[in-house]
């Protein structure tokens, strides 16, 4: 059984650094603290490992297709391998990684892409029957802990180091990296075509977000979300759209003007008095004045969602 020390410490606790010494000052005497960290940079990544007594300062750098959480588990490894090298008994491995010790201390893993956390299991049960007790402990991160800092100065050390440990990568990891660079590409690409064409879309939608944008929208119509993409892609059956591919002859509105977005939304005299209600409630909404259809969908949250689709059923309007 993987053993894990719960000292109920919180990030907003402001004395938490108090409370960890409190909490383990009557298992000092007799336990080995041990402490790791890691450390990730943009092409880069090492992890630290530090002990006051015995003296244990170690560190390495490791590939960078590793995650945060893969590095904090290869520290805890080895913390637990210079445990059983030096034949420590009591041993109490801090970490400011909680991902990682839950990844750790729940049972089952996916052996055929999480060999680091698989290893790190096997070792923690090995040292377990050959005599040295190993727990866990997580602390919250800039708790100031004079042992975590030291390991975070070692894992800092490691990321400069010339040649990164031979490790096996975790399928998830060299995922996770692969997603990184297509998205980076994609976004570049974006930009680009974005000067040529898609001008209305490109000015809504800058870049593009990891979650869809309708996701908090649990309880809303299929039919509001498709107004807000159609809005978005400028894709809506105004008669300036409809003219430019083909549908109808004339872009004007009955008033006379180009019927496009803006002009029904905000600039149409033949709906005057629901503008001036929907143009008052964006101001409301944080909405800076001047604004256009482009910077309210830029800046647009839950509210000017529902504002934007009550204006459409009020005017009956079919995009």
């Amino acid at each position: 059984m993987i053993k894990v020390i719960d000292l109920n410490l919180e990030k907003s606790q402001v004395s938490n650094k108090n409370l960890f010494y409190e909490m383990t000052q009557n298992i000092r005497s007799n336990h080995t603290f041990i402490y790791t960290d890691d450390s990730k940079g943009k092409n880069n990544a090492g992890y630290g490992v530090y002990c006051n007594n015995p003296p244990i300062n170690y560190t390495e750098r490791l590939p960078e297709e590793v995650t945060i959480c893969t590095a904090e588990i290869v520290a805890i490894n080895k913390a637990i391998i210079i445990s059983l090298c030096k034949q420590l008994r009591n041993v109490v491995i801090v970490s400011d990684s909680k991902s990682a010790i839950d990844k750790i201390r729940y049972p089952g893993v996916d052996t055929s892409n999480d060999s680091i956390t698989l290893s790190t299991k096997k070792l923690l049960l090995e040292a377990n029957n050959s005599g040295t007790k190993i727990h866990l402990t997580w602390i919250p991160s800039h708790t100031d802990i004079s042992g975590i800092e030291a390991a975070d100065k070692l894992a800092n050390i490691g990321r400069s180091l010339n040649v990164p440990k031979n490790i096996k990568i975790d399928k998830a990891d060299i995922l996770a990296v692969i997603k990184h660079k297509l998205t980076k590409e994609f976004s570049q690409k974006w930009k680009t075509i974005a000067t040529n064409k898609g001008g209305w879309y490109s000015e809504i939608v800058k870049k593009f977000p990891k979650t869809r944008w309708f996701g908090n929208l649990k309880y809303a119509r299929r039919k509001d979300i498709t107004n807000i993409i159609r809005l978005k892609t400028g894709h809506c059956r105004t008669k300036a759209h409809l003219n430019r591919i083909g549908i109808i002859d004339s872009p004007l509105c009955e008033c006379g003007k180009i019927e496009n977005i803006n002009h029904i939304f905000l600039a149409c005299p033949l709906r005057t008095y629901l503008q001036s209600d929907l143009y008052t409630k964006l101001i409301k909404d944080s909405h800076t004045t001047p604004f256009s259809m482009q910077t309210v969908l830029y800046n647009a949250n839950l509210k000017t969602i529902n504002l934007i689709n009550t204006f459409i059923d009020k005017n009956k309007l079919e995009l």
